[in-house]
C-alpha cells in the first residue's frame, strides 16, 4: 500500500471540503461574540451570537440561530430570510435598516425580514438598539416582518415598520404549527395596510414605561390605543385571540405622553393628561387616523413651548384632507398656553390646533400665542372649523392667521367657521391675512361673508392688548391681554392692571417685606404669594419656571386700572409699579431709585436691584426701589450698591440685588444670612447655592 499516495489524497480531499465549505457557508466562519440581551421577563442574559455586519451575505438564507447588530449605520437592501428559529439582539445604540424592494422572496411578498421557523428580537439593558424595516416602496404587497409555521416575540428595542401589507404578521402552514405573536418590551411603531395580525394569538404587555406599541394603516383606522383595538388594527385568526390584560391600559402605546402609567383612562375623573409637544403631536396622530375620542377627556397640563427649529410643522388635530376625521372629546387647556406652534397646510383644509371638530366635542381653557397658521379654507387658531362643538375660555395673541386662497369666508383667529358655541374667547394683536390683505380688526370667527367678531356671551370678541413700550391708558375697561416672554430662573418685575390667577406652571411671585441693614449688607426679603390671584396694581417681584430657556406667559384679565396704588411702603423703602416707560435722566427724583437688573452687564450681577444711573430706562409694567431721604437713617450714610434679596418660601432662596441695573440673581454663594461670597466658602455649615440649601461638611 502507498501510503504516501493515500495521505497525499487524503490531504487533497480535506482541502477541498474545506473549500467547498467556504463557499457554501455565509455564517460558518462569520464572527461571533457573547453579548447580553434582555428575556421577556426583563432579565440579563448572554449568549454567544454571530455578528450581523454590512457586509453579512444576505443573498442566501441565514440559518437559524443568535444574531447581534452592533453597527450604528448596516443597510441591507434586500430581505432578510432565517430558516429554523432565528434570534436578533439589538445593541444599544445600534442601529440597522432593512430596504426590501431590492431583493427576491420565494414567498408571494416582500419581506423586510423573513423567518421559516420563530424569530425572536431583543434589546438590551437601554434598549436603545433601532432596527428600520421599509417594506412599502414597492407596488407588489410587502410585510414588514413574517414569520411562517413560527412565532414572533419582541423583546425589546426600538422598532420602526412601514409596509403596505402586513405589519408583523405571523403564517400557519402546518396545522401543529404555533403562529402567535407575543411582545413584552420595546417601542415598536407599525404603519400598514394591517398592523399587527397573527394566525395563532396575541399578546401584549409592555413593561417599561417608556414601552409602547404603535399599530397603524394606511387606511387611517388601525390604531390601538389604551386597550381598546379599533377594527383590524390586530387580527387573530384560527381561534386565536387578543390578549387583554387588566392592566394593558398602563403598558401601552407610549403611556407618559397622555398620563396612562399613572392610572389616566380618559374618564373625566381621570382624562388623559398632555404636558408636552410630543403629547399634542400624539393626539394629532391619533384622530388624523380615525379615531375621534368621542365621550373621552383630556387636560393640558403645563404650557408648551414649540421649537420652530425642531419641531414644526404641527399637523392640526382633525380634519385631514379627503378624511374629516373630528375630534370629538372634551380637551381642557387649564388656562395653559400653547407657544411658537407654526401649522402651514396651504393646500389643504381645516387649519388650526385643532382643524375640525363635530358635536360633543369641547375645547376650554387653552392659550395661543406667538403663532402662524397657514390653510387652504376653514381656518382658525384656536378651531379650523367648529361643526356642532363648543369653544369657551379661550385666548389668541400674537398670532397670524394666514389664507392661502381669495374670499373673505372661513377665516377667524378664534375658529374659522362656526356652527357651534363660542362663549368668552378673545384675541389681541393678531390679525387675518386673505390673498396677502391683513385685517386687524372684527376677524374673531370666520363666517360665510367674512370674519368678524361675536359678541354674544363674548363669543370671539377683541381684548385690549397691552405692550410694555406704551403707557397703560387710564381709560382700560374690559377684558385685558399682556404676554411677555421671561427667561426661566432669572427674576424680574411685574405690576398688572388687572386681577391674575397665575398657574403652578408660571413660576413664583413675590410681595415686598422691606429692606434690613446688617452691618454693611442690605437685604431685602420678598415673601411668596400663596394666595390664588394677583392683586390689580400692585408691585410683585416674578421668579418664572423653567432654567435659562425662554418662558412665555399670557397674563389676562378684567381691567381694574388705579394708578393711586402702584406703591407697597415698607418704611424707609417702597417697592414701586409703573405704568409708563420711565428715563431717569440726570436727576429723576430726589430720592435714591433702584431698578431691577434682568441681565449681568461690567461689575452688575445679573438679579440685584441696582440703583438708577444716568440714562437707565424702565418699562412699563414692571417695578423699582425708592429711598425715602426724609427717614430717621443718617443722611450722610453712602447708600448700597448692591442689595441682597431674600425669597421667602418653599424652598427660601437668597440673592443679590443690583442697585445700577435691578437684576436679582441666585447664582453665588450666600450665608443665611443673605451674606454673598466671592467663592465656595470652605468653613463647614449650611449655606444657600443657587436659591438652595446646602451643607459644606
Amino acid at each position: 500500500m502507498n501510503t504516501k499516495r493515500t495521505s497525499k489524497a487524503f490531504r487533497v480531499r480535506a482541502a477541498m471540503t474545506l473549500l467547498l465549505l467556504l463557499l457554501t457557508s455565509t455564517t460558518a466562519w462569520a464572527e461571533t461574540e457573547n453579548v447580553s440581551y434582555i428575556d421577556g421577563n426583563g432579565n440579563e442574559q448572554h449568549v454567544d451570537a454571530t455578528i450581523l455586519t454590512s457586509g453579512t451575505d444576505i443573498s442566501k438564507k441565514l440559518s437559524g440561530g443568535w444574531y447581534v447588530v452592533k453597527g450604528s449605520s448596516i443597510t441591507y437592501n434586500a430581505e432578510l430570510q432565517f430558516t429554523g428559529n432565528a434570534h436578533i439582539i439589538l445593541a444599544d445604540g445600534a442601529q440597522i435598516e432593512i430596504n426590501a424592494y431590492v431583493g427576491v422572496s420565494s414567498e408571494d411578498a416582500y419581506n423586510g425580514i423573513y423567518a421559516t421557523g420563530s424569530l425572536t428580537i431583543y434589546g438590551q439593558e437601554a434598549g436603545t438598539g433601532t432596527l428600520t424595516i421599509n417594506s412599502d416602496k414597492i407596488t407588489k404587497p410587502g410585510n414588514g416582518i413574517n414569520a411562517k409555521d413560527g412565532n414572533i416575540t419582541i423583546n425589546g428595542g426600538t422598532l420602526n415598520i412601514s409596509a403596505n401589507q402586513y405589519g408583523i404578521c405571523t403564517s400557519k402552514v402546518e396545522s401543529s404549527s404555533n403562529c402567535d405573536i407575543t411582545i413584552t418590551g420595546g417601542r415598536i411603531t407599525v404603519t400598514a395596510t394591517n398592523g399587527i395580525d397573527a394566525d395563532g394569538n396575541i399578546t401584549l404587555g409592555c413593561t417599561k414605561g417608556t414601552d409602547y406599541i404603535f399599530a397603524s394603516s394606511y387606511s387611517g383606522y388601525n390604531v390601538i390605543i389604551a386597550g381598546q383595538k379599533l377594527i383590524d388594527g390586530m387580527n387573530a385568526y384560527n381561534s386565536g385571540t387578543i390578549s387583554d390584560p387588566s392592566e394593558l391600559s398602563s403598558k401601552i402605546l407610549a403611556p407618559d405622553l397622555f398620563g396612562i402609567s399613572s392610572g389616566n383612562d380618559g374618564s373625566s375623573s381621570n382624562p388623559y393628561a398632555i404636558s408636552t409637544a410630543d403629547g399634542l403631536k400624539l393626539l394629532a396622530t391619533y384622530v388624523n387616523r380615525g379615531y375621534v375620542f368621542s365621550g373621552k377627556f383630556f387636560t393640558l397640563n403645563d404650557d408648551i413651548a414649540f421649537n420652530s427649529s425642531t419641531e414644526n410643522n404641527f399637523s392640526p388635530i382633525g380634519g385631514q384632507p379627503n378624511d374629516y376625521y373630528a375630534f370629538c372629546g372634551s380637551f381642557d387647556g387649564g388656562n395653559h398656553t400653547i407657544s411658537g406652534i407654526n401649522i402651514d397646510i396651504e393646500n389643504n383644509d381645516y387649519a388650526g390646533i385643532f382643524g375640525y371638530i363635530e358635536s360633543g366635542a369641547s375645547i376650554s381653557n387653552v392659550s395661543l400665542v406667538n403663532a402662524s397658521i397657514r390653510g387652504k379654507d376653514y381656518i382658525g387658531g384656536i378651531v379650523g372649523e367648529n361643526y356642532g362643538g363648543s369653544i369657551s375660555n379661550c385666548l389668541v395673541a400674537n398670532t397670524g392667521i394666514i389664507k392661502s386662497i381669495a374670499g373673505n369666508s372661513n377665516i377667524g383667529v378664534i375658529t374659522g367657521s362656526n356652527s357651534g358655541t363660542l362663549d368668552h374667547n378673545y384675541y389681541g394683536n393678531s390679525t387675518v391675512n386673505v390673498n396677502d390683505v391683513s385685517i386687524s380688526s372684527d376677524i374673531g370667527c370666520g363666517t360665510a361673508s367674512g370674519s368678524s367678531d361675536v359678541t354674544t356671551n363674548d363669543g370671539a370678541v377683541s381684548a385690549t392688548f397691552l405692550t410694555d413700550s406704551e403707557p397703560v391708558p387710564s381709560t382700560l375697561s374690559g377684558k385685558v391681554l399682556f404676554y411677555r416672554e421671561f427667561t426661566g430662573g432669572k427674576a424680574s418685575t411685574i405690576c398688572l392692571p388687572f386681577a391674575y390667577t397665575p398657574k403652578n406652571s408660571d413660576g413664583a411671585f413675590y410681595t415686598f417685606d422691606g429692606i434690613k441693614k446688617n452691618g454693611t449688607t442690605y437685604e431685602a426679603t420678598m415673601t411668596v404669594v400663596t394666595s390664588t390671584s394677583l392683586d390689580p396694581n400692585m408691585p410683585y417681584l416674578f421668579v418664572p419656571a423653567g432654567n435659562n430657556t425662554i418662558k412665555p406667559v399670557l397674563f389676562h384679565g378684567t381691567a381694574a386700572y388705579d394708578a393711586t396704588k402702584l406703591t407697597d411702603t415698607k418704611t424707609p423703602w417702597t417697592f414701586i409699579g409703573t405704568y409708563s416707560p420711565l428715563n431717569y435722566g440726570t436727576n429723576p427724583f430726589s430720592d435714591p431709585v433702584y431698578g431691577f437688573a434682568a441681565k449681568a452687564k461690567g461689575d452688575v450681577i445679573a438679579g440685584e436691584f441696582v440703583i438708577a444711573a444716568e440714562g437707565a430706562s424702565i418699562p412699563a409694567m414692571r417695578c423699582f426701589l425708592k429711598y425715602n431721604t426724609t427717614s430717621t437713617r443718617g443722611e450722610t450714610e453712602k447708600l448700597p450698591d448692591h442689595i441682597a434679596v431674600k425669597l421667602v418660601g418653599d424652598p427660601t432662596s437668597i440673592g443679590t440685588l443690583n442697585t445700577r441695573t435691578g437684576e436679582v440673581t441666585f447664582d453665588g454663594w450666600y450665608s443665611l444670612d443673605g451674606q454673598r461670597f466671592n467663592s465656595k466658602p470652605t468653613k463647614k455649615g449650611l449655606y444657600i447655592y443657587k436659591g438652595i440649601k446646602v451643607t459644606i461638611k
